[in-house]
């Protein structure tokens, strides 16, 4: 049995260790933390199912995979974070919830710093992202700090085309009508971050740009760049 906050040991060698928690941000279900690809098959059958093949695989390979596609990537700025996660130390995240879709990620610790990528995956809005943030997907999927705490790009899965915002919040703010056709990639405190095909930007959310975009204008390109720098030193990405 798990009591709340508490790290219960399932397995422990000299080379390898198991964890079970309840969940962090108390969503019901228990939390996994692996240190070895091996511990994967003493999950529970459901947390074995919630880890994609693609990020087993990279678990399984580190930090080989990841040294391999930062030599591949056009992108640099995404380069640059998969060789600081190739060089920090490697855990495989199953979260399991009552409330919320299963969660598995790989998290890397280097140099004080922290952050969690959830697994290359297919995309879902193909034509409304641009090339950059599509690179992302392909390679990490979605980054986050910390499980279900605000700050993280978002998953292709979790990706939301504007109609799908203006459906899931258009009563908790005024969104205005005449936008361009766009995605809302990124969540921090309330607001949220969308990019157009063109790979221009703007915010929209509850916190700064309560009916009214902000920040338009700025490139997808720039965006990430800083974005993902920020993740490199376990920080959130905020609204300028």
């Amino acid at each position: 049995m798990c009591e709340d906050g508490v790290e219960i040991e399932v397995s422990r060698t000299d080379a390898t260790m198991l964890k079970k928690t309840t969940n962090p941000s108390d969503l019901g279900g228990p939390s996994f933390y692996l240190t070895m690809p091996s511990d994967w098959k003493k999950l529970p059958t459901k947390a074995q199912h919630t880890v994609a093949p693609a990020l087993l695989q990279m678990f399984a390979d580190f930090p080989q995979t990841l040294q391999q596609l930062a030599k591949n990537q056009r992108f640099e700025p995404l380069a640059k974070l998969l060789v600081v996660a190739a060089a920090g130390s490697c855990v495989l995240e199953v979260h399991l919830s009552e409330y919320v879709t299963p969660t598995a990620a790989l998290t890397f610790r280097v140099d004080g710093a922290k952050f969690s990528i959830t697994g290359p995956q297919d995309i879902e809005h193909e034509m409304s992202i641009p090339t950059p943030l599509r690179d992302v997907h392909r390679s990490v999927g979605g980054i986050y700090l910390e499980y279900m705490v605000s700050g993280s790009l978002m998953s292709p899965a979790g990706v939301l085309s504007l109609n799908e915002f203006r459906a899931q919040f258009g009563n908790l703010f005024d969104i205005p009508k005449r936008l361009p056709p766009a995605v809302a990639f990124y969540e921090v405190d309330g607001d949220y971050l969308f990019c157009t095909k063109a790979g221009a930007t703007f915010w929209l959310g509850s916190e700064h740009y309560t009916g009214k975009p902000g920040a338009a204008g700025k490139s997808v390109d720039a965006v990430l760049t800083e974005m993902l720098k920020q993740f490199r030193q376990g920080k959130k990405y905020h609204a300028p």
